[in-house]
C-alpha cells in the first residue's frame, strides 16, 4: 500500500487510491534502476512539494503513474476514477443526468437550423475586447479532451484562476533566447518584425526559431486578439516584479493572479450578466463547490455550455484592428495567428475598448449572444480540432460535401452530447426551481420545432442551445438567468480555489490593486487597467531595464 510520510491531513491514503486536497495538486514519480516507481512526490499548482508517498513493497504488483486511481472529493461526495497524470475530472451541477433520448445524428438538423438563422439585432454595449478576454478565461480553467472514464472527460487545465496558462513552467528544451526575447524572471516577450524580418517592437509572444509560441497553452496563440491578451498578462507579471522588488516567483505569481481574478469577477462578470455582484458582503455558492471542500472541479455545464457563448459575440462586421487592417474579420484573426507577428498586425486596443475614460471615440462592440455566428468563423471546421472524434456517419457526411463543413453549432451540440451534458430542463430545475422552465421564444422555438420532429428535444433540450435561447430573451445583450448563475458561481469558485486569491473563506472579495497599476483609490482592477499598464507602463519600467 502507499504510506504518507509527511502529513495525513493533506493526503488520505486508501491502498493504491490517493485523495489529493488542494486545487491543482498533481503527482510526479521517481523510479528505481529497474524502472519501477518507488515514490510519488505530490505537488501543488505552483510545483511546490506538499507530500511524499512511497511504495512499502516496491516489488508488489503496482500501477503505473498513468493508471493511478485518484479519489476526487468535491461537493460533499467522492468520485473514484483512474486519471492520467496532469489531468483532472470535471464536476457537475446535475450530478446524475438522465440519458439523452435522441440520437447524436439528430443534432445535425438542429445545428442546421441554427446555422441558417439570421442576426436581426444590433451590437451589444459590451466592448469587443471582452469577447476575447472571456476566451482567455475559458482556456485558463478548462481544457476538454474527448477521452474520459465513467465520470466523463478529463480537463488538462488547472481549474483555479492561477495563471497556469501563462506562468506554468515550460519544458527544459523550450528555453527563451536573450537575443530574441525580453526576458524577466522566467517570462519573456517577443518582437514584432517588419516584412523583411527586422525587429520592430516587443509586441509578440515569445517564439522559438520555428515561430511556435513559447507559452504553456498553445490555444492562446490560435487567435490574434487572445494572443495579445496573453501578452498583456506577461507584461503585467513583469511589471509586478519591478513594483515588488523584494518578492519571489511565488509572491509575484500570486499578485498577478489576484489582479486577473479582479478583472474576471469585478469587470467581466458584471458586463456579461448585467448584474452588480455584491462581493463586498459574504457570498454563498449554492450549486458549484458550495462548501469549498476537497478539490474544486470545473462543472461540465460551465465548460461545454454556459460559458461557451463567445463565438456568437464575434463581430460579423469585423474589427478595426490596426491602421493597416481596419476591417479584420474572424478568419483574418485565425489565419494570422500561430506565427511571428508582423508590425502591421500590432493591435490598437483603443479601437476595441475605451482605455481612457476622457476619450469618447467609438469602439467596436461585441455582437449579441445568439445563434448567429460570423460567417467567416464557421468556414471549414473539423471536429477533430475540437477533440471530438467524428462517427463514420459524420465523417462520410463531411467528406461528401466539403462545401458545407461542420459549424460551431455542430461542434458545440456534439460536444455536449459526447460529454453527457444534462438537459436544459434538468439544469434549470436545479438552479432556478421546479417551476422556472420557460419554453424558448422565437426564433428558437421555430428552429427547435422544425428540427425536433419526434418531440424528444423539446422534452430534453440540449443545454448549449438553451443558453443561446435564454440569452435571446434579452436580445442577446447579456446571459440568461440559468447561465448567469452557473457562470458566476464557477468563476467565483475558480478564484476561491487559488490559495492566496482575492476570495475570502466567506465568499467576500478582499482586494486592492497595486497603486502603480490602477487609478487612485481603486478597489478593483479592470481590463482597461491591464491594457493601459501593458501599453504605457511596461516600456518605461521593464523594456528599458531588461532589453538588449
Amino acid at each position: 500500500m502507499l504510506t504518507c510520510l509527511v502529513c495525513d491531513e493533506i493526503h488520505e491514503v486508501r491502498g493504491f487510491s490517493l485523495t489529493l486536497h488542494g486545487a491543482g495538486a498533481y503527482l510526479a514519480a521517481e523510479f528505481d534502476s529497474d524502472g519501477k516507481p518507488v515514490r510519488f512526490l505530490s505537488r501543488d499548482a505552483l510545483g511546490n512539494q506538499i507530500g511524499t508517498l512511497v511504495l512499502s513493497d516496491p516489488d508488489s504488483d503496482h500501477r503505473s503513474l498513468f493508471n493511478l486511481k485518484v479519489d476526487y472529493v468535491h461537493d460533499g461526495f467522492t468520485e473514484q476514477e483512474v486519471v492520467p497524470q496532469g489531468s483532472r475530472l470535471y464536476g457537475r451541477v446535475v450530478k446524475h443526468p438522465a440519458p439523452t433520448p435522441y440520437k447524436r445524428n439528430d443534432l445535425f438538423d438542429l445545428a442546421r437550423g441554427l446555422k441558417d438563422s439570421k442576426n436581426t439585432w444590433a451590437t451589444t454595449e459590451i466592448p469587443a475586447a471582452y469577447t476575447y478576454f472571456a476566451q482567455f478565461v475559458a482556456h485558463e480553467v478548462s481544457k476538454i479532451r474527448d477521452e474520459g472514464g465513467a465520470h466523463g472527460p478529463y480537463s488538462w487545465a488547472t481549474p483555479a484562476l492561477d495563471l497556469n496558462s501563462v506562468l506554468d513552467p515550460l519544458p527544459a528544451n523550450r528555453a527563451f533566447d536573450p537575443k530574441r526575447h525580453v526576458i524577466v524572471h522566467d517570462t519573456a516577450v517577443g518582437w514584432t518584425t517588419y516584412a523583411n524580418g527586422a525587429r520592430y517592437f516587443p509586441g509578440d509572444l515569445p517564439r522559438d526559431t520555428e515561430g511556435k509560441a513559447l507559452i504553456p497553452d498553445q490555444r492562446n496563440d490560435s487567435n490574434l486578439i487572445v494572443a495579445q491578451i496573453h501578452l498583456a498578462i506577461i507584461k503585467l507579471y513583469q511589471l509586478i516584479t519591478v513594483f515588488e522588488p523584494g518578492g519571489t516567483t511565488e509572491t509575484w505569481r500570486r499578485t498577478a493572479a489576484r489582479h486577473l481574478q479582479s478583472i474576471v469577477l469585478q469587470d467581466l462578470l458584471p458586463r456579461i450578466t448585467g448584474r452588480t455582484w455584491q462581493f463586498a458582503a459574504p457570498f454563498v455558492r449554492k450549486f458549484v463547490w458550495p462548501r469549498g471542500e476537497g478539490n474544486f472541479l470545473i462543472p461540465l455545464e460551465f465548460a461545454a455550455a454556459c460559458f461557451r457563448f463567445g463565438h456568437s459575440m464575434v463581430r460579423e462586421a469585423g474589427y478595426n484592428f490596426s491602421d493597416q487592417h481596419s476591417q479584420a474579420h474572424a478568419d483574418d484573426l485565425l489565419m494570422s495567428a500561430g506565427k511571428p507577428l508582423k508590425n502591421d498586425w500590432q493591435l490598437r486596443w483603443e479601437n476595441l475598448i475605451r482605455l481612457d475614460p476622457k476619450v469618447s471615440d467609438p469602439v467596436d462592440l461585441a455582437d449579441p449572444v445568439d445563434a448567429f455566428m460570423a460567417y467567416k468563423l464557421n468556414s471549414r471546421m473539423d471536429l477533430r480540432d475540437f477533440s471530438i472524434e467524428p462517427t463514420p456517419y459524420e465523417a462520410k457526411t463531411y467528406l461528401r460535401n466539403l462545401s458545407s463543413p461542420f459549424s460551431i453549432h455542430d461542434v458545440s451540440l456534439l460536444r455536449g452530447y459526447s460529454v453527457k451534458l444534462p438537459s436544459a430542463q434538468e439544469c434549470v430545475k436545479i438552479v432556478m426551481g421546479d417551476d422556472a422552465w420557460v419554453d424558448p421564444r422565437p426564433p428558437y422555438s421555430w428552429i427547435l420545432r422544425q428540427a425536433d420532429t419526434s418531440g424528444e428535444m423539446r422534452e430534453s433540450t440540449p443545454l448549449w442551445f438553451h443558453v443561446l435561447a435564454e440569452a435571446g430573451a434579452t436580445r442577446g445583450a447579456i446571459l440568461g438567468p440559468m447561465a448567469t448563475q452557473i457562470v458566476a458561481e464557477t468563476l467565483h469558485a475558480a478564484a476561491a480555489a487559488n490559495a492566496g486569491g482575492i476570495v475570502e473563506s466567506d465568499g467576500r472579495i478582499d482586494f486592492t490593486p497595486l497603486a502603480a497599476l490602477a487609478p487612485p483609490n481603486s478597489t478593483k482592477f479592470t481590463l482597461p487597467d491591464l491594457l493601459r499598464a501593458a501599453r504605457d507602463l511596461w516600456p518605461e519600467h521593464v523594456f528599458h531595464k531588461y532589453s538588449n
